[in-house]
């Protein structure tokens, strides 16, 4: 089981570093093809979008969403090697399941940093791809049902890994080396 997640954990950072790379290569490929005049933010309350003449500044996108991720992936990194309760009675003294081991837990915490990392690349990608669709006039701007589900998926990660948890708690003690 724990090559499983030793492998999951890989493949969802490869994916992450994918959509990075994702991210800049759209960018530098669609800068060349942009007209004269290119908004650089989007409205979502929709009013008009103002433009401006296109410049290198078009790249604090993908610049920031670099930035956010690493940042994310440090924070994210020392949560990960925090360690929570361990011990099989509550606050109240009340017998539960058997706890999860720190192995599952690190693993766990892993996936689920990998997992926000990606909808967080989403969202910026679907920025990046909404602005060079406006400066086309292919687009009126962001697709907000898109947009706001990337975002409510985001905060159901919260739920998902305590729900994890508890099914992994509820199974026994989960045992890796």
């Amino acid at each position: 089981m724990i090559k499983f997640s030793r492998f999951s954990v890989l493949f969802l950072g490869l994916c992450n570093l994918v959509l990075l790379l994702a991210s800049w290569v759209m960018m530098v490929y669609a800068y060349q093809r942009l007209p004269d005049r290119i908004p650089f933010w989007l409205n979502l309350a929709g009013q008009p979008v103002y433009k401006f003449q296109k410049s290198l500044m078009i790249f604090l996108y993908p610049l920031a969403q670099t930035v956010f991720c690493l940042i994310f992936w440090l924070v994210g990194r020392l949560a990960i090697n925090t360690k929570g309760k361990t011990t099989g009675l509550n606050s109240s003294g009340i017998r539960v399941p058997a706890p999860v081991s720190e192995n599952y837990k690190r693993y766990l915490k892993k996936e689920v940093l990998f997992l926000v990392l990606i909808f967080l690349n989403l969202i910026f990608i679907h920025l990046e791809r909404s602005l060079i669709w406006l400066a086309h006039g292919l687009a009126a701007g962001v697709n907000k049902v898109y947009f706001f589900s990337l975002i409510v998926i985001l905060l159901l990660m919260i739920p998902y890994y305590r729900l994890r948890l508890k099914i992994a708690g509820g199974q026994g003690n989960w045992q890796g080396k």
